[in-house]
């Protein structure tokens, strides 16, 4: 006699659009903005204080300052680029 009642689950037919990869994504771009947000602010307090002792400081400062900036917008890229291909 045949068993009737499969063991396998039934597959729901409502999928999410956000898969945990892009919530994954999404969490840690917003984190990385705050956190490298938070520090030129920071940074930049100091760096304006101590402008007329050490311009050099400036100069270095804002060169930092684009490097984390292209850094925060290649996360958001690559983080919405996942959504688009999902």
């Amino acid at each position: 006699m045949r068993n009737s009642y499969s063991a396998n689950p039934v597959r729901s037919a409502v999928t999410s659009a956000l898969t945990n990869q892009f919530t994954r994504n999404l969490m840690i771009s917003m984190l990385m903005t705050g956190f490298d947000g938070s520090v030129l602010i920071v940074a930049g307090r100091c760096v304006l204080d101590a402008f007329n002792e050490v311009p050099w400081l400036a100069v270095a400062f804002c060169f930092a300052a684009i490097g984390l900036l292209l850094t925060l917008a290649r996360i958001w890229f690559l983080t919405f680029r996942l959504a688009r291909a999902n």
